[in-house]
């Protein structure tokens, strides 16, 4: 936040889980000084309200996985098409992994991982 207030600018990232829940369900997407502070004001709020739980909850049922689908339930239906709770590790593992690029690490666009994430105990 300090070098960002420096710059005057958004220049460096770096949110926690709370601050991407507000990001992604109250903020928006927009590179401002003034979105990272109504961002940084509204974790406050979230965290003053909610466990850690409910909102790693919250974010994950806000969150893209790609391919269309928004929230952990969504993604375990479109990828393994099974329920949340019924993933196994490997499966959990791959949705996971997906949070940080969901189009880049597209398991439809590498077959081999999803499978291996289906197949695996």
């Amino acid at each position: 936040m300090r070098e960002n207030v420096a710059d005057g600018e958004v220049s460096q990232g770096g949110s926690t889980i709370t601050q991407r829940l507000a990001k992604n369900a109250l903020t928006g997407d927009a590179r401002t000084l003034d979105r990272k502070l109504t961002e940084a004001s509204l974790a406050l709020q979230l965290e003053a309200q909610f466990t850690k739980d409910e909102i790693l909850e919250q974010y994950l049922n806000t969150v893209y996985f790609g391919n269309g689908a928004y929230g952990v339930q969504a993604a375990a239906q479109r990828y393994f098409g099974v329920d949340v709770d019924a993933l196994r590790l490997p499966q959990a593992a791959l949705l996971a992994g997906l949070l940080r690029a969901p189009s880049r690490d597209d398991p439809f666009g590498d077959p081999e991982a999803r499978t291996r994430a289906a197949t695996s105990s």
